[in-house]
Protein backbone atom coordinates (compact mmCIF):
# COMPACT_ATOMS: atom_id res chain seq x y z
CA UNK A 1 0.00 0.00 0.00
CA UNK A 2 1.32 3.44 -0.88
CA UNK A 3 0.29 6.70 0.71
CA UNK A 4 0.37 10.10 -0.94
CA UNK A 5 0.72 13.63 0.37
CA UNK A 6 -2.73 14.78 1.44
CA UNK A 7 -4.02 11.31 2.45
CA UNK A 8 -5.69 11.51 5.85
CA UNK A 9 -5.68 9.00 8.67
CA UNK A 10 -7.15 8.41 12.06
CA UNK A 11 -4.46 7.30 14.50
CA UNK A 12 -5.37 4.34 16.70
CA UNK A 13 -3.09 3.27 19.55
CA UNK A 14 -4.16 1.31 22.64
CA UNK A 15 -7.79 1.59 21.53
CA UNK A 16 -7.88 5.38 21.69
CA UNK A 17 -6.79 8.25 19.51
CA UNK A 18 -3.38 9.63 20.16
CA UNK A 19 -0.82 12.01 18.65
CA UNK A 20 -3.59 14.11 17.08
CA UNK A 21 -7.10 15.35 17.59
CA UNK A 22 -9.15 13.87 14.78
CA UNK A 23 -7.35 13.27 11.51
CA UNK A 24 -3.76 13.81 10.46
CA UNK A 25 -2.41 14.34 6.98
CA UNK A 26 0.51 12.54 5.32
CA UNK A 27 3.38 14.97 4.80
CA UNK A 28 5.39 13.02 2.23
CA UNK A 29 4.96 9.91 0.08
CA UNK A 30 6.08 6.71 1.81
CA UNK A 31 5.37 2.98 1.81
CA UNK A 32 3.14 1.54 4.52
CA UNK A 33 5.87 -0.96 5.38
CA UNK A 34 8.20 1.83 6.51
CA UNK A 35 5.56 3.71 8.39
CA UNK A 36 4.12 7.06 7.48
CA UNK A 37 5.89 10.35 8.03
CA UNK A 38 3.60 13.15 9.11
CA UNK A 39 4.07 16.85 9.56
CA UNK A 40 2.94 18.05 12.94
CA UNK A 41 3.25 21.29 14.83
CA UNK A 42 6.63 20.14 16.18
CA UNK A 43 8.08 19.20 12.80
CA UNK A 44 8.10 15.80 11.11
CA UNK A 45 7.43 12.65 13.06
CA UNK A 46 6.86 9.04 12.09
CA UNK A 47 4.34 6.49 13.13
CA UNK A 48 4.13 2.70 12.78
CA UNK A 49 1.75 1.39 10.11
CA UNK A 50 -0.38 -0.54 12.61
CA UNK A 51 -1.30 2.67 14.40
CA UNK A 52 -3.38 4.23 11.68
CA UNK A 53 -6.27 3.52 9.40
CA UNK A 54 -7.22 5.46 6.26
CA UNK A 55 -10.29 7.68 6.42
CA UNK A 56 -11.97 6.77 3.16
CA UNK A 57 -13.60 9.58 1.21
CA UNK A 58 -12.18 12.27 3.47
CA UNK A 59 -9.26 13.57 1.45
CA UNK A 60 -9.21 17.35 1.80
CA UNK A 61 -6.68 20.14 1.65
CA UNK A 62 -4.83 20.70 4.93
CA UNK A 63 -6.22 23.61 6.90
CA UNK A 64 -5.07 27.02 5.80
CA UNK A 65 -6.17 28.52 9.14
CA UNK A 66 -4.14 30.74 11.42
CA UNK A 67 -0.56 29.62 11.80
CA UNK A 68 0.40 28.42 15.28
CA UNK A 69 3.80 28.88 16.84
CA UNK A 70 3.72 26.13 19.48
CA UNK A 71 7.27 26.88 20.60
CA UNK A 72 6.24 30.46 21.32
CA UNK A 73 2.85 29.54 22.82
CA UNK A 74 4.25 26.53 24.74
CA UNK A 75 0.88 24.85 25.22
CA UNK A 76 0.81 21.44 26.91
CA UNK A 77 0.10 18.46 24.66
CA UNK A 78 -2.36 16.40 26.70
CA UNK A 79 -2.35 13.69 24.03
CA UNK A 80 0.98 12.61 25.55
CA UNK A 81 -0.76 11.55 28.79
CA UNK A 82 -1.87 7.92 28.53
CA UNK A 83 -5.48 7.15 29.41
CA UNK A 84 -4.41 4.48 31.93
CA UNK A 85 -2.34 7.09 33.78
CA UNK A 86 -5.16 9.63 33.89
CA UNK A 87 -7.69 6.99 34.97
CA UNK A 88 -5.52 5.60 37.78
CA UNK A 89 -4.66 9.04 39.18
CA UNK A 90 -8.31 10.13 38.96
CA UNK A 91 -9.33 7.03 40.94
CA UNK A 92 -6.75 7.86 43.63
CA UNK A 93 -8.14 11.38 43.82
CA UNK A 94 -11.68 9.97 44.07
CA UNK A 95 -10.58 7.81 47.02
CA UNK A 96 -9.14 10.93 48.67
CA UNK A 97 -12.37 12.80 48.00
CA UNK A 98 -14.34 10.00 49.70
CA UNK A 99 -12.15 10.16 52.80
CA UNK A 100 -11.39 13.89 53.13
CA UNK A 101 -13.84 15.75 50.88
CA UNK A 102 -13.61 17.18 47.38
CA UNK A 103 -10.52 19.35 46.84
CA UNK A 104 -9.61 19.15 50.54
CA UNK A 105 -5.98 18.64 49.49
CA UNK A 106 -5.99 22.20 48.11
CA UNK A 107 -5.83 23.48 51.69
CA UNK A 108 -2.21 22.39 51.67
CA UNK A 109 0.28 19.87 53.02
CA UNK A 110 3.85 20.05 54.15
CA UNK A 111 6.01 19.02 51.21
CA UNK A 112 7.73 16.38 53.34
CA UNK A 113 4.34 14.84 54.22
CA UNK A 114 3.72 14.26 50.51
CA UNK A 115 7.23 12.99 49.76
CA UNK A 116 7.15 10.69 52.80
CA UNK A 117 3.91 9.11 51.53
CA UNK A 118 5.45 8.74 48.08
CA UNK A 119 8.49 7.04 49.62
CA UNK A 120 6.25 4.59 51.48
CA UNK A 121 4.54 3.67 48.22
CA UNK A 122 7.91 3.34 46.45
CA UNK A 123 9.21 1.01 49.19
CA UNK A 124 6.15 -1.21 48.83
CA UNK A 125 6.74 -1.38 45.07
CA UNK A 126 10.38 -2.37 45.73
CA UNK A 127 9.10 -5.14 47.99
CA UNK A 128 6.96 -6.53 45.16
CA UNK A 129 3.58 -5.05 46.06
CA UNK A 130 1.92 -3.35 43.08
CA UNK A 131 -1.62 -2.75 44.37
CA UNK A 132 -2.48 -0.31 47.15
CA UNK A 133 -5.22 -2.32 48.81
CA UNK A 134 -6.02 0.42 51.33
CA UNK A 135 -6.82 2.96 48.60
CA UNK A 136 -8.58 0.28 46.53
CA UNK A 137 -10.84 -0.72 49.44
CA UNK A 138 -11.71 2.93 50.24
CA UNK A 139 -12.73 3.46 46.64
CA UNK A 140 -14.66 0.18 46.44
CA UNK A 141 -16.69 1.11 49.54
CA UNK A 142 -18.33 3.74 47.32
CA UNK A 143 -17.80 2.25 43.86
CA UNK A 144 -17.94 -1.56 44.18
CA UNK A 145 -16.66 -2.10 40.62
CA UNK A 146 -13.68 0.25 41.00
CA UNK A 147 -10.38 -1.09 39.64
CA UNK A 148 -7.36 -2.01 41.71
CA UNK A 149 -5.32 1.12 42.44
CA UNK A 150 -1.56 0.90 42.04
CA UNK A 151 1.10 2.36 44.29
CA UNK A 152 2.51 4.07 41.18
CA UNK A 153 -0.80 5.93 40.79
CA UNK A 154 -0.62 7.02 44.44
CA UNK A 155 2.88 8.41 43.86
CA UNK A 156 1.64 10.29 40.79
CA UNK A 157 -1.35 11.65 42.72
CA UNK A 158 1.02 12.96 45.40
CA UNK A 159 2.95 14.83 42.72
CA UNK A 160 -0.31 16.18 41.31
CA UNK A 161 -1.34 17.48 44.73
CA UNK A 162 2.05 19.06 45.42
CA UNK A 163 2.12 20.80 42.04
CA UNK A 164 -1.44 22.07 42.46
CA UNK A 165 -0.77 23.30 46.00
CA UNK A 166 2.38 25.05 44.81
CA UNK A 167 0.32 26.79 42.12
CA UNK A 168 -2.30 27.77 44.73
CA UNK A 169 0.32 28.91 47.23
CA UNK A 170 -0.85 26.42 49.87
CA UNK A 171 2.11 24.01 49.74
CA UNK A 172 4.03 24.34 53.00
CA UNK A 173 7.77 24.11 52.48
CA UNK A 174 9.31 23.24 55.85
CA UNK A 175 12.44 21.64 54.41
CA UNK A 176 15.74 22.48 56.02
CA UNK A 177 17.49 25.25 54.15
CA UNK A 178 21.18 26.07 54.54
Amino acid sequence: MRFKVGDQFEVIYNDHRTFAQGEIVVAEDVDSYNGVKFEGDKGYWGICPGWFKPLEGKLVEPSKGAAKDNKKDCKPDYALLPKAFMDQVAFVMMAGEAKYGRFNYCLGHEITQITAAQCRHAKLIEQGEDIDWDTTSKLRNIYPNAPEITHLACIAAGSLMALHQKELGTLKDERYKK
